[in-house]
């Protein structure tokens, strides 16, 4: 039986090549974008490379909506009764503040909250699988991210690299906090560091190139298709092996405040653990 993968923001970039070398591993894969157009061509493109054994399905909303969230999760677990492995790859850089529909900012909305959202969502159907696993793609510019109880959504100031790279830091925050959490449920819980690699969000934000996509989705295929101990769990990987994370980021004091500042702004949509 192929693994049932969930890839977020599949339709461009290191998600697209992730989608790709995932089912030419025989993978069942969940192609997610917001444009179901792009979705739908993201699938004819992996179908075409990889031939009439790919198997895919689309799943199509938008993350930067906590109320699209909760019905693209809705729509999964209806016609999903399991999900191996949930990859949240999508991912955004602002160069200017703007608010989701919710009122957080909106590289926050993106990168952090509708995806910790939805991995709440698919819990029923994460438990239902013998190797269930949830993978966070972060960034090694979460070394950059701030911690600042009083400006955590950017109210009083915003800088694009600071929101980008404290959003990066909220993706370790969560799969470190939720490998607690669902340990005795059996869901491991893992962050990454994809490279520098050449993608539209390098472009818009750094204005430079990095290594391929097919680089950039090393870590991510490693982490869905190897078996690793359950001490692992909750670890920041780069370059398919265990790195060590920022110093911010293992200070439980602040990390703790945050997950729990942003479990409470995600409370009425359902985040149980």
């Amino acid at each position: 039986m192929s693994k049932i993968v969930l890839v977020t923001g599949a339709t461009d970039g290191i998600g697209k090549m992730t989608a790709l070398r995932l089912a030419q591993q025989g993978c069942h894969v969940i192609v997610h974008g917001r444009d179901k157009d792009r979705v739908a061509d993201t699938i004819a493109a992996v179908k075409q490379k990889v031939g009439s054994s790919a198997k895919l399905d689309s799943s199509v909303f938008d993350l930067s909506s906590l109320e699209a969230v909760c019905a693209g999760a809705q729509d999964l677990l209806q016609r999903f009764s399991k999900i191996d492995i949930l990859l949240n790859n999508a991912g955004t850089y602002q160069k200017e503040k703007k608010l989701s529909k919710d009122g957080f900012e909106l590289t926050m909305a993106i990168n952090h909250f509708g995806p910790t959202l939805l991995t709440f969502l698919l819990k029923p159907a994460l438990v239902k699988s013998l190797e269930a696993k949830v993978i966070f793609v972060s960034s090694v510019a979460h070394n950059r991210g701030v911690l600042n109880p009083d400006n955590y959504n950017f109210e009083s100031s915003f800088g694009a690299y600071e929101a980008y790279a404290t959003s990066k830091l909220a993706n370790l925050i969560t799969a470190q906090e939720l490998a607690k959490e669902w340990e005795s449920v059996n869901i491991s819980v893992y962050a990454l560091h994809p490279g520098v690699i050449t993608t539209k969000l390098l472009k818009t934000g750094f204005n430079i190139d990095g290594a391929t996509v097919e680089a950039g989705s090393e870590t991510s295929v490693y982490l869905v298709t190897t078996d690793l101990p359950k001490s692992k769990s909750g670890k920041y990987f780069d370059d398919s092996a265990e790195a060590t994370p920022s110093t911010l980021s293992q200070n439980h004091q602040k990390t703790a405040h945050f997950w729990q500042w942003t479990k409470s702004q995600l409370a009425p949509k359902g985040t149980s653990s």
